[in-house]
């Protein structure tokens, strides 16, 4: 019953090979274009992220054991058969022990047979084997070297297009493991799951994203705020009332020079606000506060000219 348990690949399997595996089953003739090739969906075998490891769920040696467990249960279920006298009389009196039959299965023969399923699973074993080797790209994620290495950028100063590039690496990255990842796949007598491996991997990827895009969020807040507070220092100042003749001239000279100088410079900080606000609108979550506190600081350039104006009237006024 080899075939019925160890379906060769299906044609998707044979035609797109992911890996140079080849199984010890292959498509005969006759199987080509029949349904049997799909009675049986194979043993179920999970590809699992435990620590820094890819492992098998169950494992190889999991499989063997229950396997080789069934030539043992066999011979149990044999000597508990009982003899056909014991139905044809119904007062069989014979000797207890010779009531069920007791065949007589050689050693050398139950060996040969245990040791082929053996080298079946150790043969179609390469399959899943060489399957996993498919997710070494991601030995940086496996191994938590990636969360590493994101603490050190973390801990040293970046400006925010490194970040940005950060960010965007782990964000394609997810996508690749969510997306592109084959999540089952035929190969020999074992069906690989790999749902499990794809959303471990994911979720790592996705702690670092949040860690890099948390970060930045808090690097535009923090800027926000030092450039509201020069706004709102200038407007302080602007809109003083002198007390004398020579707070009066300080004044005008201050003013005079935030609108030729300091007001050009506060625009290139406003336009770098305005970047990482377009970026990171698309990479990370504003809370209502960081919502409020992107509006006013466009709001404070915005009142930059009135306050200019009214500075004026009140220079008017003293003189």
């Amino acid at each position: 019953y080899t075939d019925l348990i160890c379906q060769p690949p299906r044609i998707y399997e044979q035609l797109h090979r992911i890996s140079p595996y080849a199984g010890e089953f292959k498509f005969k003739p006759f199987l080509q274009n029949s349904t049997r090739a799909y009675e049986h969906s194979g043993f179920i075998l999970r590809l699992v992220l435990q620590d820094t490891q890819i492992k098998f769920e169950p494992s190889l040696i999991d499989f063997e054991t229950v396997l080789l467990n069934l030539y043992d249960t066999m011979i149990k279920v044999i000597n508990c058969v009982p003899r056909v006298e014991t139905r044809l009389y119904s007062e069989w009196s014979g000797d207890s022990v010779k009531t069920n039959l007791h065949p007589i299965i050689l050693d050398s023969i139950l060996d040969a047979n245990k040791e082929k399923v053996r080298e079946v699973i150790t043969k179609e074993g390469e399959g899943p084997h060489e399957h996993a080797k498919e997710y070494d790209k991601y030995s940086d994620l496996i191994t938590k070297t990636a969360e590493e290495e994101i603490e050190k950028f973390l801990a040293s100063d970046h400006n925010f297009d490194e970040y940005s590039k950060e960010l965007r690496k782990y964000d394609d990255l997810m996508k690749k493991i969510q997306y592109r990842s084959r999540r089952v796949i035929r190969l020999g007598m074992f069906e690989v799951h790999c749902d499990d491996l794809i959303r471990a991997l994911t979720k790592r990827a996705e702690g670092i994203y949040e860690k890099l895009s948390t970060r930045m969020v808090d690097d535009h807040r923090e800027l926000n705020n030092l450039l509201c507070k020069e706004y709102e220092d200038i407007s302080t100042k602007a809109l003083t009332i002198p007390s004398d003749t020579a707070s009066l001239m300080d004044l005008i000279d201050f003013v005079a020079r935030t609108e030729k100088i300091t007001i050009y410079e506060l625009e290139k900080k406003l336009d770098q606000s305005k970047d990482r606000l377009v970026f990171l609108m698309d990479y990370a979550n504003f809370s209502p506060n960081d919502t409020k506190l992107n509006s006013k600081v466009f709001e404070w350039h915005g009142r930059m000219e009135s306050i200019f104006e009214e500075h004026k009237n009140t220079v008017k006024e003293k003189r």
